[in-house]
């Protein structure tokens, strides 16, 4: 078991006409995200001037973390249920942070 914390970025295109239907299952997928005792951190991001694409910035505490949030009732039902439907496209990213 790996207790390295997991950060992804995610970046979500949306179809257009989607965008409140989105933000607003988001809305409600970031609080209970937020609340999973794992989660370090999950923000959402709008770009300035493209406001149908969203980046979110996800932090877990470790593996088994990121895999309960991604197993979890909330996320099957808004993110894949609501959610990814409604987009365009969808880049899911782990990345490392650097230590400088």
């Amino acid at each position: 078991m790996s207790n390295q914390s997991v950060y992804v970025i995610a970046r979500w295109k949306v179809k257009a006409g989607n965008l409140p239907a989105v933000l607003e299952a988001l809305k409600k997928l970031a609080v209970q995200s937020r609340a999973e005792e794992g989660n370090e951190l999950y923000r959402a991001h709008q770009l300035a001037d493209v406001d149908h694409v969203i980046l979110l910035y996800e932090i877990y505490k470790h593996e088994q973390a990121a895999q309960a949030h991604r197993d979890s009732a909330h996320f099957q039902a808004l993110a894949l249920g609501t959610i990814i439907p409604l987009l365009e496209e969808r880049h899911v990213m782990r990345v490392k942070p650097f230590d400088f």
